[in-house]
């Protein structure tokens, strides 16, 4: 896991929901001196705490702390997580139709 890019996306994902560290702090319970070192890339955060910001951020822990895509299934989850939540509803709706459709 390398520091730099958790701390990379972290900050991109935070800018992208307009969340403050203040707000990753209360939503988890982490300190907010933790998720400064975090944000910051002094540290990594422990499993437990990767999981409780991996969930506030809507990411998954292996994107969080840049782990390669290895399957289709988490390929298309990266990149609808880089999608706007407007798109994320059309797709969602896109797939429940090929669903039905295809019964």
């Amino acid at each position: 896991m390398r520091i730099g890019k958790f701390a990379q996306r972290m900050q991109e994902e935070m800018q992208r929901k307009n969340l403050k560290q203040a707000d990753i702090a209360e939503r988890t319970g982490i300190p907010t001196s933790a998720i400064t070192m975090y944000y910051n890339g002094k540290y990594l955060p422990k499993a437990k705490n990767l999981k409780l910001i991996a969930q506030v951020l809507e990411v998954s822990e292996s994107w969080l702390i840049d782990e390669e895509i290895g399957t289709n299934e988490e390929l298309l989850l990266k990149l609808y997580r880089m999608l706007p939540k407007k798109k994320q509803k059309m797709l969602l709706d896109y797939c429940k139709k090929i669903l039905t459709t295809s019964k």
